[in-house]
């Protein structure tokens, strides 16, 4: 179990950020995470309303399985989110009929022909064949873990890679900071501290810890909050690493203005 150790609540003092901001779409980086259905289909955000059509992603995000309205099938993923190779997909062989049938051709072209996939506003739009897929995630919600932020739908993984020489060579240099992670968690995020910035920080084991940030009242149009999850490791000679990390952002417009999700905001 998780314990809180320390709370920080930053003013309104712009931090220093060194390390490159995250990309806000799935450019470069694989499908996110989880559990997804559908909820809609090019614009119709109903197409199909008693038929249930799930998209399911590996944590590692290699391999894809869920239902495609009537039939079940998995495969792996290839490539990256800008340019997609879902398969060849194993599907059951159940027959159908009715709305399920549709939804079963319709579902199972677009994923053999899937060319990129988007996160906008806690939305996944798979597109290929001409169509497009938009899921949603399933579940509830979760807990942000920081005070003041609502709860979590979803969220974009962040690569540790890209700051991870940043730390060794400050590390090797005898920089003080790479020995604090609160300062190695907010240099990774790269995000500017607002007029409500909070940082926590919880202890699991000795030589890890999660830090968790919530920005509220950004001056944007469309977003009015940043939210960062950065798990941390304690190497040998002193330094904290980033393990992994995600960030999900609560959007002021659009279809989903009440829970953080991953993505852009419209």
């Amino acid at each position: 179990m998780l314990r809180r150790t320390a709370l920080a609540v930053l003013g309104a003092a712009a931090l220093t950020a060194t390390a490159l901001a995250a990309p806000p779409l799935l450019d470069t980086g694989p499908l996110p995470a989880g559990a997804w259905h559908l909820v809609g289909l090019d614009a119709d955000p109903n197409p199909w309303p008693r038929v249930e059509v799930t998209l399911v992603v590996s944590e590692d995000g290699t391999t894809v399985s869920g239902s495609n309205g009537c039939n079940t099938f998995q495969g792996e993923i290839g490539g990256t989110a800008d340019a997609l190779e879902l398969g060849p997909l194993a599907t059951t062989r159940r027959f159908c009929e009715g709305d399920e049938a549709t939804a079963e051709a319709i579902v199972a072209r677009v994923l053999g022909a899937t060319t990129r996939a988007d996160l906008v506003a806690g939305r996944l739009y798979v597109r290929g064949a001409g169509r497009m897929l938009v899921y949603a995630p399933a579940g509830d919600p979760e807990d942000p873990g920081v005070q003041g932020a609502p709860p979590v739908a979803s969220s974009q993984a962040l690569d540790p890679a890209r700051f991870a020489p940043i730390v060794d060579a400050s590390a090797a240099s005898r920089a003080a900071w790479v020995r604090d992670p609160l300062q190695v968690a907010l240099l990774f995020v790269a995000t500017e501290s607002t007029g409500s910035s909070t940082v926590v920080r919880q202890d699991a084991a000795d030589g890890v810890t999660t830090v968790r940030m919530w920005f509220d009242r950004l001056l944007d149009d469309s977003l009015r909050g940043l939210w960062f999850e950065v798990d941390l490791e304690r190497g040998t000679d002193g330094a904290w690493r980033i393990v992994s990390g995600r960030q999900a952002t609560w959007c002021a417009r659009g279809d989903v203005t009440d829970v953080l999700v991953g993505g852009l905001c419209p």
